[in-house]
């Protein structure tokens, strides 16, 4: 233990590569003159309205100079000094969230005092950088229709496909991790996203997608950096209405295929929204607030009854999204070489009713629930350069976070909660009353170093990462029972009940991440090598530990090569990434009480036309009464944690100053994943590494191409992407780090559940122009080639059962556009717009979901098929054309 503690330390005190990427950009040049050659002693002179103060620097024996930590942000300017020669300016620098602004200066000698000028402002490629990624600037973003969520800026990169918790690169929904202002917002249970912001608050969206550094750990999907405003020396003020109503939307016309009427899916909201920024000092403290009101009413579409359920006819409900967002950040500056950043946020919203507004048309509201989500961030950052050399960051994080599923109407423990296996329909009282608290603190600790030798330049890195999170969770299922049927409701078919529960417990978990990095430049070569080595440990409700992997169990290795073509970037890269193990794990060894029991129908009692949960238990017959925690399920001794591989290779051309092309390969394989395993069927599980076939977890591969055009004076600006997918298969789409629950039953290790959930082919385009004459207009467009299904049919166990292989069947393109029309005017120093978005403006209604279920009982011994009567009807269809209009005033 003394070893490891002294080696956290050396990593920690030693040294590493190019700044605080989570956080920050940088600035590093060379000065010249007439001749080419070098010039040393040139005082180099950087301000911005992004930064406190000014910032000096000298150029070295090989004219170099740099500049690190810089705030993202545009219109910095560099001043070149040197006696002799004329004064060099150059404006509108950009530096963007994680990389470095190259910047080459030229300095002429002159008899007179002189001051040259020089506009440097272009896109920036960052030449030396292994990562794939994504930036998106407010610029851009506050010129398109959106829904004002974080996950919008991600959608916009190559290989990142649309969704509540999107997915990249073919990993899942809870692969990626979510940065505010460098610290860790990722839901601490489910590892989805975990704190929602005011729109306005964000700067700068840099969106990782592979091949991050060693100081990243715990995410196999991307990673998103949002970068919050500052406030500023000029007192800066943002007010915001927005407004949309379900009159303003199309209605849903007639589905083609089965005459039925599409329900209308449309919101009502005014959702008010201010920032406030400015100096409390100027130069040396900033603030900035921010606030946004949520009072959304959403319509959805529902199955009112078993009956509409086998026929799908859907009829429209409605469900509310209330809350707000709240966020104020304080940025001081000690002296010029130190600074302190403290943030925190808040998002408290309840949704109700919760099963059929977002778990889809098949709940019977008597079933409804209502969830509370939500909780605050809290962190305080220092970071200081404690030379020209070394720069050091040290940022304590604190996240509170509730999120809360409780039954909406009465019934709950007198009716049970019922499922009709003929119907696919949930009816009767709620299932279960779900309370989680999800605590976690952080500190993140980091020290760079920068040497410059003749021959070529180091950025060696080095940090740690501590995590403490302290889950507290209790599900009540209903008292009871849970029930399944057949024949719409008629026919019993299984019971689960649950004896003894309770409430909570609560359960600890512990996390480290140390690494090492160095970004070697040798001439136009970057050699980008770094290591992470990453140890966790969880204890269950009585302190016991249940599962631990040390620093030798992960160790992830990155390696990275990019190489300056001229101002293009060629970039490859091998890397390992580790996720982090479930805290759901140690829910399943938790000491208490609580037992599971599943009972079948005997199929001896005659039906008199009785509640089904009224018959007496000589009617049924116990399959098996469990633990649902310790003592009923095992842990595997041999068990690995989970990692994925990748390899990337990828070229990014500058093809003018405003205006950039890339195209990335990338391969992903994850062998295995821990899942709760119970192929018996008998309750009784372990806690293992999966699949255990000979097949992969998943597999990805892809090509990618993008284009990204900044702001200028041609007032056009744009993101575009279009991805590829050679191979993508799997096991399951969602949940692989939670526990997926794909290898319970006794059909689950069908190598048929194997294979295809993306569509191969994607087009996105987001861009704005703005005319002359000051109008803006947005476009966002958006296509896909289809989505795969599989067909299925229920065993008489009542178990699903793949009759093809996963993916193997597709239907449906689908595409969309929304447009963005603003008109902005001044008056007296103060800005206003207004403006209207039109999302889906084609009133595309494309089915996006089918009924995929061919059989209602499929029996494998004898491949006999009950042929289901509304397999393959639409069950999902695009929103239709809505509207929103907005006014905004800027000062």
């Amino acid at each position: 233990m003394r070893r490891l503690t002294y080696l956290l330390l050396a990593f920690v005190l030693l040294a590493a590569p190019a700044l605080a990427q989570q956080q920050y950009g940088s600035i590093a040049g060379t000065v010249v003159d007439n001749q080419q050659q070098p010039l040393p002693g040139v005082t180099v002179t950087l301000s911005g309205p992004a930064m406190q103060g000014t910032r000096v620097a000298v150029t070295d024996a090989q004219g170099r100079f740099r500049f690190v930590p810089v705030p993202p942000g545009k219109d910095y300017s560099l001043k070149f000094e040197l006696s002799g020669f004329n004064t060099l300016e150059q404006t509108g620098i950009i530096v963007n969230l994680g990389k470095e602004t190259p910047i080459v200066a030229e300095m002429s000698l002159s008899q007179f005092a002189e001051a040259i000028t020089v506009t440097a402002e272009k896109i920036v490629v960052d030449t030396s950088k292994s990562t794939v990624d994504t930036t998106v600037d407010w610029t851009l973003v506050d010129t398109l229709a959106t829904n004002r969520n974080f996950q919008t800026m991600m959608q916009m990169a190559p290989g990142v496909k649309a969704g509540n918790n999107p997915y990249v690169h073919g990993s899942s929904n809870d692969s990626n991790s979510y940065l505010i202002d460098g610290v860790e917002t990722t839901d601490p249970r489910t590892n989805t996203w975990g704190t929602a912001i005011n729109w306005d608050t964000i700067q700068e969206a840099q969106i990782q997608t592979a091949a991050f550094a060693a100081e990243y750990g715990r995410a196999t999907g991307g990673i998103v950096n949002l970068v919050t405003k500052s406030g500023g020396n000029n007192l800066s003020f943002t007010a915001r209405w927005i407004q949309q109503d379900v009159d303003w939307s199309a209605r849903g016309g007639i589905e083609k295929e089965t005459g039925q009427k599409k329900p209308l899916t449309a919101s009502d909201e005014k959702r008010p929204s201010f920032t406030l920024g400015g100096p409390f000092v100027k130069d040396m403290l900033w603030f900035y607030f921010a606030y946004e009101k949520r009072d959304n009413h959403r319509n959805f579409g529902r199955y009112a009854t078993i009956q509409d359920a086998v026929s799908k006819t859907q009829t429209t409900g409605r469900t509310n999204y209330v809350g707000h967002y709240f966020s104020g950040k304080l940025t001081y500056q000690i002296n010029p070489s130190h600074n302190l950043v403290g943030f925190y946020n808040e998002d408290p919203i309840t949704l109700d009713p919760l099963r059929g507004g977002w778990s889809g048309p098949n709940w019977n509201s008597s079933a409804e629930q209502q969830q509370f989500q939500g909780g605050n961030n809290a962190s305080l950052q220092w970071y200081g350069v404690l030379s020209p050399n070394v720069f050091a960051e040290a940022k304590y994080q604190y996240h509170r976070q509730e999120l809360n599923v409780t039954p909406l109407y009465g019934g709950f423990g007198q009716t049970p909660f019922m499922y009709d296996l003929t119907a696919a329909y949930y009816y009767g009282a709620a299932y279960y009353d779900y309370r989680s608290k999800r605590d976690r603190d952080g500190l993140n600790l980091a020290v760079s170093y920068y040497l410059d030798t003749a021959t070529g330049t180091h950025q060696f890195k080095a940090g740690a990462e501590l995590l403490w999170l302290k889950p507290e969770v209790g599900r009540i299922y209903n008292p009871a029972g849970y029930y399944q049927t057949r024949n719409l409701g008629q026919t019993p078919f299984r019971r689960y009940l649950w004896l003894d529960q309770v409430r909570a417990n609560r359960t600890e978990q512990d996390y480290q991440g140390i690494y090492v990095q160095d970004q070697w430049k040798v001439g136009k070569a970057t050699f980008n090598i770094g290591v992470r080595a990453e140890a966790t440990k969880l204890r269950q409700n009585t302190d016991d530990e249940v599962l631990k992997f040390d620093f030798s169990d992960m160790i992830a290795p990155r390696l990275g090569f990019a190489y300056d073509l001229n101002g293009d970037a060629l970039r490859v890269s091998l890397g390992r990434f580790y996720t982090l193990a479930s805290n759901y794990i140690a829910d399943y060894f938790n000491v208490i009480p609580t037992h599971q029991q599943r009972w079948d129908w005997r199929g001896t009692c005659s039906l008199d036309g009785r509640n089904i949960w009224e018959y007496p238990d000589s009617c049924w017959r116990l399959v098996y009464d469990v633990p649902t925690a310790a003592g009923g399920t095992t842990l595997d001794p041999n068990l690995d944690p989970a990692y994925q591989d990748e390899f990337v290779a990828g070229y990014e051309k500058l093809i003018n100053p405003q205006f950039a092309a890339s195209v990335n390969y990338v391969y992903r394989k994850v062998k295995k994943t821990i899942d709760w395993y119970d192929p018996e069927d008998d309750g009784e599980g372990i806690i293992t590494n999966v699949p255990k076939t000979g097949k992969n977890w998943s597999e990805y591969q892809a090509i990618e191409a993008a284009l990204r055009k900044r702001f200028g004076p041609d007032g056009f600006q744009f993101i575009a992407a279009y991805t590829y997918v050679f191979d993508q298969k799997n096991w399951a789409a969602n949940w692989w780090n939670a526990l997926p629950g794909a290898f319970i039953g006794p059909y689950s290790e069908l190598s048929r559940w194997y294979g295809r959930a993306e569509s191969k082919h994607e087009v996105k385009f987001n861009g704005s122009y703005t005319f002359p004459f000051k109008t803006i207009v947005g476009l966002s467009l958006f296509w896909q080639d289809g989505i795969y299904y599989t067909p299925t049919g229920t065993t008489p166990d009542g178990y699903s059962y793949p009759l093809a292989e996963r993916g193997s069947k597709k239907f449906g393109n689908l595409w969309e556009g929304d447009i963005h029309v603003e008109q902005p005017f001044s008056f007296k120093g103060v800005r206003f717009a207004a403006y209207v978005d039109l999302f889906n403006m084609f009133n595309n209604q494309f089915r996006t979901a089918r009924y995929t279920r061919q059989c209602s009982v499929y029996d494998p011994s004898t491949g006999s098929c009950t042929p289901d009567s509304a397999y393959f009807r639409p069950t999902a269809w695009q929103a239709p054309r809505r509207l929103q209009i907005g006014f905004k005033i800027e000062y």
